[in-house]
């Protein structure tokens, strides 16, 4: 409440400033963080395990474990435009989880600016976790049919396409094992890909070559 309040108090001032109101909502979220710097606690999974190789990087799944879980899971995709950011930054949500008797797990995926892929290699590992959490349900300790998928912006993209394309797949994956979750957690998710009222188009190559991968899905 204190943010909208400051943003809301602060947009017109930012007009005669010629700052955008985007401008100021991400330095206010800046200033809170500096802010909060002096408790942050770190939070660490109960353990990772690899679940795919791909461009030369072995990547991990991130697992929140409780004490006496049930049997249902939840699967938390970090955000990041689909060229950055990394799991930790769903850290908290995924301790919380946890703390309420649900395995969490938060998954490493291939990003642009650190592997030179293109968003299809996002949503791939983010279907390849998905299929490899299903499949080793048993070890997880968890509901093969009681898996939910989630995550923020370009991760809760991921997340919301494994429900309507959760039959893509890597060449070599199981094509007996589907990636669709059985619930969703979405935080701000991208859903959008094409223009909104008149808009122009994001212009950029790799997320053309995306939108039109998934056209019509």
């Amino acid at each position: 409440r204190i943010w909208y309040s400051w943003a809301a108090r602060h947009q017109a001032e930012s007009r005669s400033m010629q700052f955008p109101p985007f401008a100021v909502s991400v330095w206010c979220l800046w200033a809170l963080s500096v802010g909060a710097g002096a408790d942050v606690v770190t939070i660490s999974p109960t353990y990772q395990t690899p679940y795919k190789t791909a461009s030369g990087v072995t990547l991990r799944l991130n697992v929140f474990e409780p004490q006496g879980h049930t049997s249902g899971s939840v699967v938390l995709f970090h955000g990041g435009g689909w060229l950055r950011g990394s799991p930790g930054s769903l850290y908290p949500q995924c301790a919380y989880l946890a703390s309420r008797g649900v395995v969490a797990i938060a998954p490493e995926y291939r990003v642009g600016h650190r592997h030179n892929t293109s968003p299809i290699a996002c949503v791939l590992d983010g279907m390849s976790a998905l299929r490899w959490i299903r499949q080793h349900a048993d070890t997880l300790g968890t509901d093969p049919e009681r898996m939910a998928a989630g995550g923020a912006s370009a991760g809760g993209h991921i997340a919301a396409l494994a429900s309507f394309a959760h039959e893509l797949r890597e060449a070599n994956e199981n094509r007996g094992m589907g990636a669709r979750p059985d619930a969703l957690i979405l935080f701000n998710p991208v859903t959008v890909l094409s223009p909104i009222d008149g808009r122009p188009e994001y212009d950029h190559t790799w997320f053309n070559q995306f939108r039109r991968r998934f056209q019509g899905v």
